[in-house]
């Protein structure tokens, strides 16, 4: 899965997020936000295992990192489609 850095990165904490999912073609029944019923989506909610980002990114903060601004999401193929 491919997303910003800025949404899985902390570049001035220096962390990774934690506890986050990816839900591809969320059906978010009109409201423009997640209801966090899996069931309800057509591929379900997949839990990425880690995320992946540019050392460029994670070695600068913003606005001196902005290229770099993609990460990797890294799924387990059980239970991910």
């Amino acid at each position: 899965i491919i997303t910003a850095a800025h949404c899985v990165y902390d570049d001035i904490g220096k962390a990774f997020a934690t506890n986050f999912m990816f839900i591809p073609h969320q059906d978010d029944r009109g409201f423009d936000e997640s209801d966090y019923n899996c069931n309800n989506d057509k591929y379900g909610c997949w839990i990425p295992s880690h995320a992946v980002v540019d050392r460029l990114w994670s070695s600068k903060t913003w606005d001196d990192n902005i290229f770099h601004d993609y990460a990797f999401l890294v799924v387990p193929n059980v239970g991910s489609h």
